[in-house]
């Protein structure tokens, strides 16, 4: 390197520290035009680091990745999230999530998992998700047990669930365990943000008073609520194990958590439950979230799994599936338990799903069925006698909305040698939750990108969607003429009869798929492929009046839009007449006039002359 380059790299150094100086005198006024001088000084400064002779045209035009294109792109990679989380943010506002938070992660406050865990429930609750968390204890309380001078005991159930044996030092243990745990939530819970950036955008909060209102009063906000919420009985003698103070939930006040939660406080939830004569039991902690979420009606159950646990084949179940592939993959594969499952009314639950008896068809060889099967969840199958099942959701005896039902039934949730996620994710979405999420909490916001994302992170077990969806026969042919009856009259479908409906129905290129509840068809739609199934129509999309307004069409329009794509379609489409805005809102974009974009028609399509259909189609 010459003198000359090392004499213009000293100049260019002590013009950076002049500006930087200047640039810290003008902190007092703006310290963000502070940070952008010595971001632009900085910027200067790279480039003729990255320069040794200023001098030679090649350095001087070869491109440089620099610090302020590299904070431009994360600023629009930071702009796009926001965009594409919007339609989440807004569905998840004022719903109800509880939480389930293991106590490996309550364990070690200080850790970064804890502390992302916390971070993201911050901002769901800031995002105006109602959250009630519960927090699991289990490692603490057999560390503080060990302290008190006692081991800790445990047994296993008939059932293969192992539970605690608490003596009088193990509930002190818990007690002490569960305080310090809802300490750490609330603790975590009042941080407020850097009053810097708060007075930047308004001085809306002061690290003295909280966050200010309208009227000038002021309230630390979130505020975390315990209290008395679970009702618990002493498990007692099982199978010639006493288990001393260990409790079995009884129900959850849902009227005292609801009223807190309207409030806008997050629930805290601990391990203990608490009788009428004043008893103070240990309970499982994920018992109490099982029963919290199925009590609240919880919108979204989410389970962190304690050690990482989450299914490797598939991200995404919905509830028979669910069954089906904790019967297949564990319960039936274990000697000792699968005749319990098979038959014990504690399992009736989880053998009552999955296209059918679970249990009893997963040999059947018949094609028909097999296609059936992997399309429509919840359609009927046959049985080895030949004989028509009806699915899950047809048959009411075994329906439960609520814990003390289920254990009324004797039901027990967990199913031996299946993972414990699994199982209480399942259980609850038979239970009637809407949607389970089981998420790793060892990567670092994990749980926003599931809930705010589309491919999500984790895994969902859905017990609302797609629930009696099937593929039609030619038994509902008439079910879905009286449907499509009316909007024909109308001119919003074309009109078809009942021998063109089995005709369709039976034809190899046109399928039928209909929602069924309780025996009756309250939704329907047709499935067209062409250019061997690259190309799809839906036609005939409609949902009985009673039950519009309900997400009926979106729950079926996303089966056939993932049925379409496992099947190979690249494209859909559609014409319509009168529907064109609730299919726009759904992402399919519009083509025209569908007479006159004949060539996105594809072969084999016929347009009706003279309806003046409109073409919309979306890429998959």
């Amino acid at each position: 390197m010459n003198t000359q380059s090392i004499s213009e790299r000293l100049r260019n150094y002590e013009r950076v520290m002049r500006s930087n100086r200047a640039s810290t005198t003008f902190t007092c006024l703006s310290s963000v035009r502070f940070q952008h001088s010595r971001q632009d000084d900085a910027d200067d400064w790279n480039r003729t680091e990255n320069n040794t002779d200023l001098k030679g045209p090649e350095k001087n035009s070869a491109p440089v990745l620099t610090a302020k294109s590299l904070q431009a792109k994360k600023k629009d990679s930071f702009v796009q999230f926001f965009r594409e989380a919007l339609p989440y943010i807004t569905m998840h506002k004022q719903s109800l999530f509880v939480i389930h938070i293991p106590g490996n992660v309550m364990y070690d406050k200080n850790s970064q998992v804890f502390k992302s865990v916390m971070q993201d429930i911050i901002i769901l609750r800031e995002l105006g998700v109602k959250l009630v968390l519960v927090l699991g204890s289990d490692s603490q309380i057999s560390k503080l047990t060990k302290l008190k001078g006692s081991e800790p005991k445990f047994a296993t159930s008939k059932f293969g669930a192992t539970r605690r044996i608490t003596d009088e030092f193990g509930l002190e243990a818990a007690m002490e365990a569960c305080g310090r745990n809802n300490i750490a939530v609330q603790a975590q819970l009042t941080k407020g943000p850097d009053v810097r950036l708060t007075r930047k955008h308004g001085d809306h909060y002061s690290d003295t008073s909280g966050w200010g209102n309208s009227n000038g009063s002021s309230r630390n906000l979130p505020v975390a609520t315990s209290g008395n919420y679970v009702y618990a009985k002493r498990r007692g003698v099982v199978d010639g194990v006493d288990y001393g103070l260990t409790g079995e939930v009884v129900k959850i006040d849902k009227t005292s958590i609801l009223e807190t939660l309207e409030q806008g406080d997050v629930v805290l939830l601990s391990s203990l439950g608490f009788n009428a004569a004043g008893e103070v039991f240990n309970c499982v902690s994920r018992d109490i979230a099982v029963a919290a979420a199925i009590e609240l009606s919880a919108d979204k159950f989410i389970v962190l799994p304690e050690d990482g646990y989450l299914p490797k084949d598939k991200s995404y179940f919905t509830l028979p599936d669910a069954k089906k592939w904790m019967i297949e993959n564990f319960a039936r594969k274990d000697v000792e338990y699968s005749n319990l499952v098979q038959n014990h009314q504690a399992y009736a639950w989880l053998r009552n799903g999955g296209g059918g008896n679970a249990t009893n068809n997963s040999n059947n060889s018949n094609k028909n069925g097999q296609q059936q099967q992997k399309v429509a969840s919840t359609s009927s199958s046959k049985n080895n006698n030949g004989s028509e099942q009806q699915p899950i959701n047809n048959n009411q005896k075994d329906k439960v909305n609520s814990w003390q039902r289920a254990m009324e039934m004797d039901f027990e949730w967990r199913v031996p040698s299946c993972p414990i996620e699994m199982c209480a994710a399942t259980f609850a979405c038979h239970c009637g939750v809407k949607r389970v999420h089981m998420v790793d909490p060892n990567t670092s916001g994990s749980l926003l990108v599931e809930l705010f994302t589309s491919d999500g992170e984790g895994c969902m077990v859905a017990g609302d969607r797609y629930e009696g969806t099937r593929k039609a026969t030619i038994y509902d042919c008439v079910g879905i003429h009286d449907m499509l009856q009316p909007l024909a009259d109308a001119g919003i479908v074309v009109y078809r009869t009942e021998d063109q409906l089995r005709r369709d129905i039976l034809s190899q290129n046109v399928s039928f798929f209909v929602i069924e509840r309780d025996g009756n068809i309250i939704a329907c739609a047709s499935f067209t492929g062409y250019e061997n199934g690259k190309s799809c129509e839906i036609g005939s999309f409609a949902v009985a009046s009673e039950y519009r307004n309900e997400g009926r069409g979106d729950a079926l329009l996303s089966y056939l839009e993932e049925y379409a794509a496992e099947n190979g379609c690249e494209r859909l489409f559609l014409l319509t007449t009168r529907t064109a805005e609730w299919f726009i809102s759904r992402g399919f974009i519009f083509d025209g006039v569908a007479e006159d974009r004949s060539e996105l028609i594809p072969n084999g399509k016929k347009v009706v002359p003279g309806r003046g259909s409109l073409l919309f189609s979306k890429t998959l």
